[in-house]
């Protein structure tokens, strides 16, 4: 498996987070799956601009570390994904932005599914709380639901940034890919519901499969965010900005 962990030197970037919040401490919740992992694992940091020397001192732990020149976010993304297309060591490929925490078996779990659920094409770490709060996927009667012998996954239409793809398929849909990031921020929601076909935004793409894991392997450290069964305080957090 290759990650590509993007990262950029903003702590907040206007986005309410909990007390205590910070990048390197997800990140110290990255290094803790890949040390638990015991499969091939290529770790590579691509990081956007300034950033903080400690983050990127603990990234390097893991594997190279690439200094792009301040790029951006849509910018940084299409550059990771092409990365991710051309890797030719990796069946998979895990992109993950900086502000999620990783429950400790979170690569092994994905490395696993991506293993056994073989008509899954990409993988999230994160049961987003919307699946809860929204009918996309219900109403349409498209869900479906897998157990690959440790936890069980179910199928969505639409996740963040945060993935695990497998490289053939993303070789393919390389262009939606791309696509979605001309914007300054990635327009991840239109590049999902296009890859999926849902109704009235598919074009003819061929309908990729998403899936999500129930009880979530990350939580994305925003509040009004957090995965069920996941709280900030299992990570040392507070609830609340202060």
């Amino acid at each position: 498996m290759l990650v590509l962990y993007r990262t950029n030197g903003d702590d907040t970037a206007g986005k309410m987070r909990p007390e205590g919040f910070s990048k390197l401490e997800c990140l110290r919740t990255y290094v803790a799956s890949a040390e638990a992992f015991s499969g091939d694992l290529e770790f590579v940091t691509l990081a956007d601009g300034p950033s903080d020397e400690a983050r990127l001192d603990l990234a390097g732990t893991l594997g190279p570390v690439r200094r792009l020149p301040g790029l951006g976010n849509g910018k940084a993304s299409r550059f990771a994904y092409r990365v991710g297309a051309e890797n030719h060591g990796q069946e998979t490929v895990l992109f993950l932005e900086d502000d999620y925490l990783l429950r400790p078996e979170c690569f092994a779990a994905l490395d696993h599914a991506a293993e056994v659920l073989e008509d899954v094409d990409y993988l999230t770490p994160y049961e987003h709380p919307d699946r809860y709060r929204r009918t996309d996927d219900w109403r349409l009667q498209r869900q479906r639901v897998w157990f690959d012998g440790q936890r069980h996954w179910r199928s969505v239409e639409s996740t963040p940034s945060t993935f695990l793809a497998r490289v053939d398929r993303l070789r393919h849909d390389l262009p939606v890919h791309l696509g979605a990031c001309l914007t300054p921020t990635p327009q991840g929601r239109i590049r999902w519901r296009t890859l999926t076909q849902v109704p009235g935004v598919h074009r003819g793409w061929g309908r990729a499969v998403l899936a999500s894991p129930m009880p979530s392997l990350a939580v994305h450290v925003e509040l009004e965010q957090v995965s069920p069964l996941m709280s900030f305080e299992e990570f040392g957090f507070g609830r609340a900005a202060g």
